[in-house]
């Protein structure tokens, strides 16, 4: 389950702050953060722009949508809420 956040927050971070689109890029790692031999994967697309992320103590991530005036929930799941 950690790794799928560390995963998560590393996409978040890379794509999803852009509002970017198409195929994630390949994991190189981040030393401490992200092994290299993780696999990002895209939880959804179609954000305005986001800024974020914060993780939660529960393992969640929040980021926001500025465009949409919303805040939202990555659940370690992989559900996103409103």
């Amino acid at each position: 389950m950690k790794n799928v956040m560390a995963i998560a927050l590393a996409w978040t971070g890379l794509a999803l702050l852009g509002g970017c689109a198409g195929t994630p890029p390949q994991s190189g790692g981040i030393p401490g953060v992200l092994a290299p031999e993780a696999k990002l994967e895209l939880v959804r697309e179609g954000f305005g722009f986001t800024e974020g992320p914060l993780p939660a103590a529960d393992g969640g991530i929040y980021f926001t949508d500025i465009p949409a005036a919303r805040v939202h929930r990555l659940d370690a799941q992989g559900a996103i809420t409103v």
